[in-house]
């Protein structure tokens, strides 16, 4: 365990080839039988382009028989550290399975009332455990920054659905409970799905974080979180989900009703107890939400909301920029595209009377709308 340890610290920076050299440790620590029952893996198959299906076996934690060492939940934390920190696939998806097996092993324990008092599971996974697979699957979402492909919205879905599952068992041990970057890599999963369920998860995720906070001290509601589950409401609205600018503009009032009460800015230090605003921040995102709503049941609400969000920010003394009138347009022209008539030139010429109060100009903004439909 401790030469697992020393390669999970060496190989913070994501290095595939220690995986091999902590499996060789392991070889030689439970014997082959045992090494394969529970990798369930060749070293030759570690290759990113293999199917994981066709290289992973499932992990047979209490299989193994005990001619050598019997492995414990420390071999089982490391192996997840290091397969999950290697940024190969192949090794992240089996350092997910470990900690699925180590979930499921401390289930059966209780139910068999093998945990007594003051006594730990075997295989209990911890809350760095949990982290460490979280952030190997945020991470290695962040390769592509967009995501059209049917195929992968559907394996990135299933993904951030999985691994939402996570806090139903990391809420049941004070030893495994979530922290702020568990919050964190979660919503970050959902804002890169493409998914049109990304902002139903996140407020949901968002409803855990404060219930989780009611018992963590150290865990208060942050911007940043907040600030996460909006653009997973974007996510959401650019795939078509009816209703999303008005979900998001619920939520942005709940931004407002926390702002200078307990939402902690990201960079404040822990002791500083006085909240932040975050409206520089959340205004212009919920316009570029509106802009991105272009189905015809929600286009008259975005756009509504929209001309509610300028004038938010025209209330509480923040200067509107070329992005926030390029949303407005854009939500305007949304809008005329399924309602067309009489009412549009005088929306535009509203937009337009708007701008010019600072000093954006009519055809700059038609401009740089035909480029971003380009």
């Amino acid at each position: 365990n401790l030469s697992l340890n020393a390669l999970a610290k060496a190989g913070r920076d994501g290095d595939p080839y220690l995986c091999k050299t902590a499996n060789r440790v392991l070889l030689k620590a439970i014997g082959e039988e045992n090494y394969r029952r529970v990798v369930g893996i060749n070293d030759e198959q570690s290759d990113d382009d293999k199917s994981i299906d066709d290289t992973v076996e499932e992990p047979d934690l209490e299989g193994a028989t005990k001619s050598y060492v019997k492995p414990n939940m420390d071999t089982y934390h490391w192996l997840v550290d290091i397969y999950s920190s290697s940024g190969d696939t192949m090794y992240i998806k089996l350092g997910t399975t470990l900690l699925k097996k180590m979930i499921e092993h401390r289930l059966e324990e209780q139910s068999r009332y093998l945990f007594r008092e003051g006594s730990t599971g075997s295989f209990a996974p911890s809350t760095g455990t949990y982290n460490n697979i979280l952030r190997a699957l945020a991470k290695k979402d962040t390769d592509n920054k967009s995501v059209t492909d049917k195929n992968s919205i559907e394996m990135r879905t299933e993904v951030a659905k999985e691994a939402t599952t996570y806090l139903d068992s990391m809420v049941r041990h004070e030893t495994s409970y979530p922290t702020r970057v568990t919050f964190i890599f979660l919503l970050q999963l959902w804002r890169k799905s493409g998914s049109t369920e990304a902002g139903e998860y996140a407020d949901e995720i968002l409803s855990r974080m404060e219930t989780v906070s009611m018992y963590q001290r150290d865990l208060k509601p942050f911007s940043n979180g907040y600030m996460l589950a909006l653009e997973c409401w974007h996510t959401a609205a650019t795939a078509g989900y009816v209703g999303a600018a008005d979900r998001a503009f619920q939520l942005v009032r709940v931004i407002e009703g926390k702002s200078g009460q307990e939402l902690i800015s990201d960079d404040q230090e822990e002791e500083d107890t006085e909240g932040t605003s975050p409206n520089k921040r959340i205004y212009p995102l919920m316009m570029k939400i509106c802009a991105a709503t272009q189905d015809k049941r929600d286009t008259p609400r975005s756009m509504a909301i929209a001309f509610d969000v300028l004038k938010k920010m025209e209330d509480n003394g923040m200067t509107p920029g070329h992005a926030i009138f390029l949303y407005l347009y854009e939500s305007v022209q949304n809008f005329l595209k399924h309602h067309p008539g009489e009412e549009g030139n005088d929306l535009l010429r509203e937009v337009f009377a708007s701008a010019s109060k600072y000093g954006v100009k009519a055809p700059e903004l038609k401009n740089r709308a035909g480029r971003n439909r380009v």
